[in-house]
């Protein structure tokens, strides 16, 4: 009787090929939940810009017209002031650049697009969440572009989530 010391090549291949699923399945967990912190994270700015325009129109019975928010990962974004306070030193960056900014728009009483000096009651800060992208394994190209993304999927107001 004759002793084997080794594997053969069905079992090689098969522990292999169990391996190989169990790094694929960790991977797609890892990259799902950086997306999932990341939109957390766009959800909390976009909170914290909320509250500073709060604070802005408590000051001012009015939110701003417009608010300068860059979209690119080199230079620093805008704030949010007034003549004589500042609400918002730094608007904060999104965490993955440029493809996902975040962007501001304001309403007048009409719900037009707010011009100054007509009093602004009304706004909207958005952004894309990565977790509601569909059809685009690429990641988003972080240089500079005055081009916003083409829609938000995630809106908020003065009254909560538009």
């Amino acid at each position: 009787m004759r002793l084997r010391k080794g594997f053969t090549l069905i079992e090689l291949i098969i522990v292999v090929s169990i391996i190989s699923v169990l790094v694929a399945l960790g991977t797609s967990i890892y990259a799902s939940a950086q997306r999932s912190s990341r939109d957390g994270k766009r959800k909390t700015d976009l909170a914290n810009i909320q509250a500073a325009l709060e604070q802005y129109r408590s000051n001012n019975n009015s939110y701003p017209a417009s608010l300068i928010i860059k979209p690119d990962c080199t230079s620093s974004n805008g704030a949010i002031s007034d003549v004589s306070n500042t609400y918002m030193t730094v608007i904060p960056k999104d965490p993955y650049c440029q493809l996902y900014q975040y962007q501001y728009s304001a309403k007048d009483t009409g719900g037009s697009t707010c011009v100054a000096p007509t009093p602004c009651v009304d706004y909207t800060v958005s952004t894309y969440l990565e977790s509601s992208r569909t059809g685009c394994s690429s990641p988003p190209n972080c240089s500079y572009s005055l081009t916003p993304p083409v829609s938000c999927n995630y809106c908020q107001g003065p009254n909560g989530p538009k």
